[in-house]
């Protein structure tokens, strides 16, 4: 996958979150999402991170259920709050990713988490401001699967 596709392809992603006891809230990069922004008050910043597919390999369910517990587990050690959400492609070949939307975190700390569980990118806001896409280290064009 070339470089400008794979980004293409996060930006036509829709990133859902399921938040406690409200509806699931459609979180797109380069938007304001302002109902985000109520229900997370008083928290100013969060990240939507995932553990599945690291490097944009493909892994089993089984694989990937285990990451995604072991991203669970790592944020609860670090007393953050957390909501399930998944990814979902616009692109129907990819499976959705679950994921978990981690309140309260810096940029500094998702950007550590994503590169823990080797993700490419993650996507990252704060109240007020569009959500971004945010390129971790691992990230590398040349390895990236065709």
């Amino acid at each position: 996958m070339e470089s400008g596709d794979i980004d293409r392809f996060y930006r036509a992603t829709t990133f859902y979150v399921y938040p406690p006891g409200g509806p699931s809230i459609p979180i797109r990069i380069g938007r304001l999402h302002q109902l985000l922004d109520q229900i997370i008050a008083p928290a100013r910043s969060w990240a939507f991170i995932t553990a599945y597919n690291p490097r944009s390999v493909v892994l089993s369910a089984s694989e990937n259920a285990s990451r995604l517990d072991a991203l669970a587990r790592t944020v609860e050690h670090r007393c953050l709050t957390s909501w399930p959400g998944e990814g979902i492609s616009d692109d129907t070949d990819w499976t959705p990713e679950k994921s978990l939307l981690v309140l309260d975190m810096a940029l500094s700390d998702a950007m550590t988490l994503s590169e823990q569980f080797e993700q490419n990118a993650f996507v990252y806001g704060e109240t007020g401001q569009p959500a971004e896409l945010i390129w971790t280290s691992v990230y590398d064009p040349k390895t990236q699967p065709n």
